[in-house]
């Protein structure tokens, strides 16, 4: 299920959700009894020039949650990173969307974050 559109291709086909930028695509397939959600980040929850994520996941299984950050980039990787930190870190629509959903679950979500590229890493910086 897409819970935001706003001209990005975002697809619901045989079972997968996904979404396409930067020349990228990703999308998940929730198995039984699984389900997802993708909500559009950059363009329809945060509309400013502020750092930001391009969307994130609520992946469930069982009686656990996954609020999964997504970062499609085609290069410049320690952007992407920097992206997910600040969206993790400092977006109050962020920590508003986790109170959501601790405060209609028990427990705290399992937050992952992932950056989607082609992009060749020739270092790891700490």
């Amino acid at each position: 299920m897409c819970m935001c559109s706003t001209g990005r291709p975002i697809g619901f086909l045989r079972g997968k959700i996904g979404f396409t930028g930067e020349r990228k695509d990703l999308t998940i397939r929730p198995r039984h009894q699984e389900s997802a959600k993708l909500l559009i980040l950059d363009g329809c929850v945060f509309r400013d020039d502020f750092p930001k994520c391009d969307g994130m996941f609520f992946y469930e299984k069982g009686n656990k949650i996954f609020m999964i950050l997504v970062e499609l980039k085609g290069g410049d990787i320690d952007h992407a990173f920097e992206q997910v930190k600040y969206t993790r870190e400092t977006r109050s629509e962020y920590f508003s969307l986790k109170n959501q959903v601790m405060n209609n679950r028990a427990g705290r979500p399992i937050e992952l974050a992932f950056v989607v590229s082609n992009h060749r890493i020739d270092r790891v910086r700490h």
